[in-house]
Formats: structure tokens, sequence, C-alpha cells
């Protein structure tokens, strides 16, 4: 199995970097690690601490080109702006875990150049989980902060209260489900119809966080709509706060265009307002989340 120590970082892919520091310091007024230039992946990227989340804005430089040739650059032609994957930080050395994928019929993609730091998975093996996979350590981690939570919880305008999940989109719930137990036998916390959402969902906790692998019900749902454009991919994450009222409060004074309504208990960022990201934002816990209800 992959022994993985913690969540890495989300992605979002972006045009533009310094806009979307921009952006996420007017929503969510985190400590940002400034830009810095990586030129194995020909990207510029910074990173945000959002709670306990940690968000890389990846922006390609070849992003706004005809016919982009980085793996980010291609992404935006396809994709455009938004979410594109998740990671774990793992025990493994990263020469064994490759060796444990490789034996199990992966095919792992490597980021970073030569070195093999890192590698994902190809999605087409693994029913669209994109999850980056890294040896090693988040330097100068703010999150390690005595109060660091407290914080996020009762000064923040958003009053965050946790990372709630991490969703991927899939077609293939079943499959889904059976290729993250492959890797870390992370045990189904949960699993349910939400007809109101339109879809079916499996949450899977692996250490310290849960993913829900969600399944559209049908093709006319936002989820399915999703689906049937993208195909299956990250969808979204979802943070736990005290009030959603207080969320849309604060969005509505800022004039941040918010979907959905609090009577509904789930709030999203309009993605156009959010460089194509979607970040919900909900008051419930996920049912039987070993972190229990706050």
């Amino acid at each position: 199995m992959l022994h993985v120590r913690t969540a890495f970082h989300v992605t979002h892919m972006v045009r533009d970097v310094h806009a979307a520091i921009r952006r996420y310091e007017e929503v969510f007024q985190p400590p940002i690690v400034p830009p810095s230039y990586h030129a194995g992946e020909d990207r510029d990227a910074a990173f945000a601490f959002v709670s306990d989340a940690y968000i890389e804005l990846f922006a390609s430089r070849d992003a706004n080109a005809t016919a982009p040739t980085s793996n980010g650059g291609r992404h935006i032609k396809r994709f455009g702006e938004g979410l594109a994957n998740f990671g774990w930080l793992i025990d493994d050395e990263i020469t064994a875990a490759i060796a444990f994928c490789e034996a199990r019929g992966y095919r792992p993609m490597y980021v970073g150049g030569p070195e093999q730091s890192a590698f994902f998975f190809h999605p087409r093996q693994a029913y669209g989980i994109m999850l980056e996979i890294m040896n090693g350590a988040i330097h100068h981690d703010p999150r390690n902060q005595p109060g660091w939570a407290a914080r996020w919880r009762d000064e923040q305008p958003l009053g965050i209260e946790r990372l709630n999940c991490v969703t991927y989109a899939v077609r293939d719930l079943e499959g889904a489900i059976a290729f993250l137990q492959g890797l870390t036998e992370a045990p189904v916390v949960y699993r349910g119809a939400d007809n109101a959402a339109g879809k079916e969902s499996a949450y899977l906790w692996v250490e310290d966080h849960l993913i829900e692998l969600a399944q559209p019900l049908a093709e006319d749902t936002e989820l399915g709509r999703s689906v049937q454009r993208e195909g299956p991919k990250i969808h979204s994450v979802t943070f736990k706060v005290k009030s959603l009222k207080q969320v849309a409060d604060y969005l509505r004074e800022k004039d941040i265009a918010v979907l959905g309504r609090e009577e509904s208990g789930s709030l999203m960022l309009a993605p156009a307002a959010m460089l194509g990201a979607k970040y919900s934002f909900s008051e419930r816990s996920i049912p039987n989340d070993p972190r229990g209800s706050h």
C-alpha cells in the first residue's frame, strides 16, 4: 500500500498567477507563498493556505498560446481555468511508490523534470481521479502555528472550520472506490444518494481528510453536465463553516457572486467569480466523519 502521511495541495490552474493571488486575497484572505518559477513544468506558482487546505495557484507560461506544449498549458487549453488535481504526501520512498504502482499495472506520469520527485496516475487508468503523489514536506507551514484553526473559525470572515472534502466527479463509482482502496485501503465512511444534488456519493477517509467520489444520477444535473462536458475529474472543494448566513453576508457585501441559498444547506462561489474553481461551503459534517461534527 501507499502510506499517506497527509493531504498535499489542491491545484488551481490559472492563466495569470498574480490575478489569482488578488482573487484569493479578496475572498479568503490567506497567507500566500509568493510566486516562483519551475523550469521542469514551465510554470509560475504561488501557494495559499486556507484553513487546513493547501492550494497551489499554477500558471503555465504558455497557457495563452495557440498550441501550448506544457502539461499545464494543455490543461488550460482543454478545460479552461479551474481545479485540476489533488495530492498526497507519502512516507514511502518515491521509487518504491512508483514500483508498487507499476506492479499493479498503473502507468505513472512524472512531473517536475527527470528527477521523478513526484508522479500522477494517468486519468484514464484512475477513473478520472487525478492525484499527485509526492514524498516530502511543506516547509514553514503556517498551519502548524498555535491557534491557526481557531483564527480561521472565529476571526476570519468566512468562519471556516475545516476542509470538509475534495470531490471527484466519476462515471464508475464502484471502479473509483476500488482504485483508491487498492492504493490505500481507505475505508468508505459513508455512502448514499443525494437526490436534490442528483448524485450518489462515497466518502473515503484517507489519513486526515475525506475524498468524495460522486457519480451523477442523471445527465441533466450540475454534476451530470460537468461529467458530460469535461469527463470524470476533480469537481469541487467543500469547506465546513460555522454559519452559511455569515458566508453569504460576507460574500454579498464584497459583491462576489454565489450560487445557492442558505436554506439549502450549501453555497458555492460562482466559478466565474473564482477563475473557474468550484468552492462550496456547508454547515453540515459528512456522516461518520472521523473528525467528528465540529
